[in-house]
């Protein structure tokens, strides 16, 4: 595989050995070596680094090149004032309408198929209100995975938290959120980054789990 064949960040691949669809993260041409990533559990993923030969082995592109990760939000003000909006409607409502709370039975959602599996405008449509959700529920999660502290990247509001989205839907109308901003303390003083994940349920509106990948091993 020639340099003008190397394959580019972004691009969706898959695997040989049982069709699981992947996608390259990061590639390095002047080290002749790019990385992949598949995911594994929901919102959790596996990757492994390859030279262009043995990637051609394992692997094979689909020809489908997979957006870059984006913001969810462009601006805290926005954020805030989306989220405002939001609440003031959910307030009107209840009171037009007598609405008494979240039922499970009762989504409060119902998208078309195409929409279910269109993890764009699943962002578009829901990626400030999983944000918001997911940031929400975060400290208790990472409580429960770690006995010593955490801390978030200084200068963020709860809604930046999570600030992308997975390219990959785990199920259909599930927006998978991410945040690279907590870190979690080694016992000894010192912080290493983490990278959390959040599936969110936009049809019931609910964060179904977490996840998370240590980065600083």
């Amino acid at each position: 595989m020639g340099p003008a064949a190397f394959p580019s960040k972004g691009a969706q691949a898959r695997r040989k050995a049982d069709g699981i669809l992947g996608e390259i993260y990061a590639n390095d041409p002047p080290r002749n070596l790019l990385s992949v990533r598949w995911p594994t559990i929901p919102g959790a993923y596996a990757s492994a680094d390859y030279t262009p030969e043995e990637f051609a082995r394992a692997w094979e592109l689909t020809g489908v090149q997979l957006a870059e990760p984006r913001p969810s939000a462009v601006a805290s003000g926005i954020i805030g004032f989306a989220v405002f909006m939001f609440l003031l409607l959910v307030l009107v409502h209840s009171k037009r309408f007598g609405y008494a709370g979240y039922d499970a039975h009762k989504p409060l959602a119902a998208d078309s198929a195409a929409t279910l599996h269109n993890v764009q405008l699943l962002d578009r449509k829901y990626g400030l209100l999983a944000a918001d959700l997911c940031a929400a529920g975060a400290d208790d999660y990472l409580r429960s995975v770690t006995q010593h502290r955490f801390a978030w990247d200084d200068n963020d509001t709860p809604s930046d938290l999570f600030d992308s989205f997975s390219n990959v839907l785990t199920a259909p109308g599930v927006l998978t959120m991410i945040s690279g901003k907590a870190r979690i303390s080694n016992g000894f003083g010192d912080f290493h980054p983490v990278e959390l994940f959040c599936n969110f349920d936009t049809q019931s509106r609910e964060v179904l789990s977490y996840a998370w990948l240590d980065r600083g091993q």
